[in-house]
């Protein structure tokens, strides 16, 4: 029996609504599809036995799955996956709070442009009764991002300012103390028992994967915790904005722009002293004051409604009526494109093709040899990644008319890409994923996956293309299960049984290889997401095998 009170904070239609949200949310490597898998099997059956836990006080948290995800400057940030029923309660006590504090965050939307509450959230349980509900909990990031560039292009085009602060916060979801985020939300009104509960969840999912570290961090990954990292900096907004400042913030991206170098000075102390107060602190490696530069409003980029850079070169442009829309973006928008027929989108589709496969060529040529001591300047990083996912969703629509195989010559500048952009592996791996087989790249895959020992994520995203790479040998396969006998990283091991659980069959030499692995996983999560993975590629095993893995 857990020691707080759940019995009177949520009807079944909160649980449904909050169900619904964690569904339509982003983050697909955040998401426990497993227990995602199970609940649509029958939704209200698995809602009514978590609405009867928190009914009668029975509700506990579980410690949640955790993994690191490199950032660009080579540190790692924890992200977490919260088990199905977990991510459900911690949405709901997020819908309840967004419900409650709307207006009052929204008196900032002309300054906050990161995970900017959607107006739904106002309608409570009661949008389950529209016809065509959308239960996106944030506004689309896209035209949030733009109204955030657009906003600082005007402030530096009105020649009303001279110098601009930039900085961000150090750590941030991993350093906010839970004392900090209650008191703020009960300075704000909101219930005591969810308070509460939100504490208690929090406390449980806290910390990395090595060791918890109590009272202080949010998880990385569920919506709600974006909301509730809002709410911690609502009150910095607040200060900034009767200070008369011209300020504007994405998440913990923050820039104030003034005709004096002294006031933003004053600011940053203002700043500095407001995160101190609550165990933040600003980063200083990202901080400065600098003059603001003649037509600086190009320096940030524009996104088109596929969440792609606008770029000058409008002959690398593919015209807007016959793009489709990229899978791997955060959220499908509404489209009002005309329909052409197949074979002048084809034409137009290989012409675009080929212009974005000359410049992402002479893009890996050029800098083939940089390193970490000489770095790829970001603007030729963002140009290669804008063009990665061009080339993605253009092969995707090439695809879709005939069959189409992409270049081989392509798959070393994928490989240069994951190397040399590693914190953003994923879309390389997006790429190489279009192809049949990838065979003949065995010794460079598993070089990546030797060179990135530290870096699991990275590792994660390379084995989503390793079915590609080892095929059917056996000797490779054998390989593989080694190595998964010797890897130390859940999350990597997670990547090496996904591929080897597709390779094989009852029949197969590797089955009791893998059968002995499986029995022996310590991970529940791991296994979890393997049955999943068989759950949902069909993959033709006995129910007597499965037992032995899992019983």
């Amino acid at each position: 029996m857990s020691e707080f009170k759940t019995s009177d904070l949520f009807t079944g239609k909160d649980l449904r609504l909050a169900w619904e949200r964690v569904n339509a949310s982003v983050g697909t490597d955040s998401k426990d599809y497993f227990g995602i898998n199970i609940y649509s099997t029958n939704v209200d059956k698995h809602l009514g036995a978590l609405h009867k836990q928190l009914a009668n006080d029975s509700f506990e948290p579980t410690r949640s799955f955790k993994y690191y995800e490199p950032k660009k400057s080579g540190t790692q940030r924890t992200k977490s996956v919260l088990r199905i029923s977990d991510a459900i309660v911690y949405q709901a006590i997020a819908d309840k709070v967004a419900f409650q504090l709307y207006d009052h965050l929204s008196k900032t939307k002309e300054h906050v442009f990161g995970s900017v509450l959607n107006e739904n959230v106002t309608k409570g349980a009661e949008l389950l009764n529209e016809e065509d509900p959308e239960f996106y909990f944030f506004e689309y990031y896209v035209g949030l991002y733009n109204r955030f560039i657009e906003g600082i292009s005007k402030t530096i085009d009105s020649e009303s300012v001279a110098y601009k602060l930039e900085t961000d916060i150090t750590g941030f979801f991993d350093c906010i103390p839970h004392s900090t985020l209650i008191l703020e939300l009960m300075r704000l009104g909101i219930d005591k028992g969810l308070l509460e509960l939100l504490a208690t969840c929090l406390n449980s999912w806290s910390g990395t994967r090595d060791m918890s570290t109590f009272h202080v961090g949010i998880p990385q990954g569920p919506a709600a915790s974006f909301l509730f990292a809002n709410i911690i900096l609502d009150g910095l907004d607040q200060l900034m904005l009767e200070k008369g400042m011209i300020y504007f913030r994405f998440m913990d991206d923050i820039r104030i722009y003034s005709s004096s170098e002294n006031e933003l000075l004053s600011m940053l102390a203002l700043m500095d002293r407001y995160l101190k107060g609550r165990s933040l602190s600003v980063n200083t490696s990202k901080t400065s004051i600098l003059p603001v530069k003649e037509n600086e409003s190009e320096v940030d980029t524009l996104l088109d409604s596929y969440g792609i850079p606008f770029e000058d070169k409008t002959e690398n442009k593919i015209e807007h009526d016959i793009v489709i829309q990229d899978q791997t973006q955060l959220k499908s928008s509404k489209s009002n494109f005309n329909i052409i027929s197949p074979d002048i989108a084809l034409k137009n589709y290989l012409l675009a093709i080929k212009l974005i496969e000359d410049d992402l060529l002479e893009i890996s040529t050029k800098f083939e040899s940089n390193s970490l001591l000489n770095p790829i300047p970001k603007p030729v990083i963002r140009n290669f990644l804008t063009l990665a996912q061009r080339w993605r969703i253009t092969v995707k629509a090439i695809k879709s008319i005939q069959n189409y195989s992409p270049r081989q010559e392509l798959i070393p500048v994928w490989l240069f890409g994951i190397n040399n952009i590693f914190w953003k592996a994923n879309s390389m791996v997006w790429n190489l994923n279009l192809y049949d087989s990838l065979e003949n790249y065995y010794f460079e895959i598993e070089k990546i996956l030797s060179d990135f020992e530290h870096f699991e994520w990275v590792r994660y995203q390379v084995l989503n293309i390793y079915g590609k790479v080892i095929g059917a040998d056996k000797n490779r396969q054998k390989k593989a299960l080694r190595d998964l006998s010797k890897e130390t990283s859940p999350l990597a091991r997670l990547g090496y049984y996904s591929i080897l659980v597709e390779s094989i069959r009852n029949d197969s030499q590797l089955f009791e290889s893998i059968i002995s692995h499986l029995k022996q996983e310590k991970e529940e999560y791991i296994k979890e997401s393997v049955l999943n993975l068989i759950h949902r590629k069909h993959l033709d095993i006995s129910i007597n095998s499965l037992k032995e893995w899992f019983l």
